[in-house]
């Protein structure tokens, strides 16, 4: 008997319509944890996790004439990621006075603090026109099951332009 059930029961054990329960991603605590990075001007790191995510470039995260910046969290705990997302200055975008392209990396390490934006693993990226207006952008993780320690974004523009991230909200795998 147990073998002719076998041949209409699938394999596993809640039968056929059985879906295991999905389970939403869950914010970082933005006040927990250390701010990483280079763009440490005009706000300071500590501008894109204050909870403001809609104010000006005076106000934001910054880094002045380059082609490469970054500004994330050493994880008070370590977590997987689902996503993240990044708001850019409410008067300038990403990139201050300049409607060019840019792209937007998702990096995380385990083990030691980036010094460099390049370092890690890059988990996805999002690659844009900037329009010097409040932009949003989400860019998912392609890894939601590696403990990560250091997570950031690495804005990376096509022209050499001063930078701006309103704020970053790190969203762990459910």
């Amino acid at each position: 008997m147990l073998c002719m059930m076998s041949a209409f029961w699938p394999d596993h054990a809640f039968g056929p319509f059985y879906r295991a329960a999905e389970v939403a991603p869950v914010l970082i605590d933005r006040t927990s944890g250390t701010a990483i990075g280079d763009m440490t001007e005009v706000g300071g790191l500590a501008a894109s996790f204050d909870g403001i995510d809609d104010q000006s470039g005076a106000s934001s995260s910054a880094k002045t004439a380059t082609l490469d910046a970054f500004v994330g969290k050493t994880l008070a705990v370590p977590a997987a990621i689902d996503h993240i997302v990044c708001y850019g200055a409410n008067n300038q975008g990403f990139l201050v006075n300049d409607n060019g392209d840019a792209t937007i990396e998702l990096r995380a390490k385990q083990g030691v603090a980036p010094t460099l934006s390049s370092e890690g693993t890059l988990l996805g990226s999002i690659t844009f026109t900037d329009t010097s207006v409040r932009e949003v952008k989400t860019i998912n993780s392609n890894d939601t099951t590696t403990l990560w320690d250091h997570v950031w974004i690495r804005i990376l523009p096509a022209t050499l332009v001063s930078t701006r991230n309103a704020e970053l909200e790190i969203w762990a795998a459910g």
